[in-house]
């Protein structure tokens, strides 16, 4: 859909291959050399538009491998081999296809946001990571480092809730963390220690509802040009929560 994800191929002796099979190390390498960031995310076959002018009959490697954590800046540098004919191609149904990513203006390193909740204190965690915003693998996630996320969002005062198995979705961008571990005092999610890119294999994102300091029952207007006016919103079990307009009348 856009010029950054696709099927990726490579161009050997005047013939462009896909690949059959292919790791994060080699995606990241790929994405590098085209000019993007280190990271990258594999696209399943149903999110990605196939070309119906293009037919697929296989691949030319039989093997490719970058280093462990793909410090080369170009596939040319990686180690493979190829069968150097179609007729011999490595058969698969569905090429690699990836998704690579630029540095983004209104991310500034180290920041955290909560993204795809329904309300503003709850959703996936993301993190700002060289310029890239991330999701954290929910491996290891624990309510010590939801306190830490929540802290660093503004809310001090409430146990925080987590969520595993992405509740609130993958994302559309690359997993930076997995394995963090915080111990609660430290301010901001990259202060803990934990598990960087390429270092982990993860499918799965971490998620969090951060709790108001509000007082249960407790009503507001939010959103609104005055302080008479706005959405309304109620205080239940430490969290500002929506009203329904169904039914919702002048009484």
């Amino acid at each position: 859909e856009t010029s950054h994800e696709g099927v990726l191929e490579f161009c050997y002796y005047g013939k462009w291959s896909p690949f059959c099979y292919l790791d994060e190390e080699e995606a990241s390498v790929a994405c590098k050399q085209m000019g993007y960031s280190k990271y990258a995310a594999f696209l399943s076959p149903d999110e990605y538009l196939w070309d119906i002018n293009t037919t697929y009959t296989g691949s030319l490697f039989n093997y490719f491998s970058c280093s462990t954590y793909g410090t080369e800046n170009s596939l040319s540098s990686c180690t493979f081999s190829s069968t150097s004919s179609s007729s011999c191609a490595v058969s698969c149904t569905h090429p690699r296809a990836i998704r690579c990513y630029e540095t983004e203006n209104n991310c500034i390193d180290g920041q955290a946001r909560l993204v795809n909740g329904s309300i503003a204190q709850t959703g996936r965690v993301e993190v700002c990571v060289d310029g890239i915003w991330g999701s954290v693998c929910d491996v290891g996630w624990t309510k010590s480092d939801a306190f830490v996320v929540c802290k660093q969002l503004g809310y001090v005062n409430s146990e925080p809730f987590i969520y595993t198995d992405s509740k609130y979705g993958k994302g559309d961008g690359p997993i930076v963390y997995s394995n963090v571990n915080c111990h609660g005092w430290e301010k901001t999610l990259t202060e803990c220690t934990k598990t960087n890119y390429l270092y982990f294999t993860c499918s799965d994102t971490a998620g969090v509802l951060c709790p108001d300091d509000c007082v249960e029952g407790e009503v507001r207007l939010v959103g609104g040009d005055a302080d008479s006016e706005g959405t309304i919103e109620v205080c239940t079990n430490s969290v500002w929560g929506l009203i329904t307009d169904a039914g919702w009348d002048e009484n």
